[in-house]
């Protein structure tokens, strides 16, 4: 895994002769690289939930927000709502009504 260095100001640490003094504050964070472009492909973030159409739980709005990955999708189209019976996997969300493809 690759590692990637951020280094941001965090704000001024004093004033000496009219000059600003800043700290600065760095971090290492773990970046996945996909194996084609010579990392190692290992993902670390989170991953959602798959899962078929018919099977995704109701969608209303208390279920607002909700991502999962579908394995059926017929011939999706994004923002459209997503319909079952095919063999397509993407990634849909809960607008508080209808699932839709991302």
């Amino acid at each position: 895994m690759n590692k990637f260095v951020a280094g941001i100001i965090v704000g001024v640490v004093g004033l000496v002769a009219g000059v600003v003094l800043a700290q600065s504050l760095q971090q290492t964070v773990p970046v996945p690289v996909p194996t084609a472009m010579g990392g190692t492909g290992n993902a670390t973030g989170p991953q959602a939930v798959k899962t078929s159409v018919g099977t995704l739980p109701t969608c209303n709005a208390s279920a607002e927000g909700l991502i999962f990955g579908v394995t059926d999708a017929l011939t999706p189209a994004a923002l459209s709502v997503v319909v079952g019976g095919g063999a397509v996997h993407v990634s849909v969300y809960c607008n508080g009504s209808s699932w839709i493809v991302l």
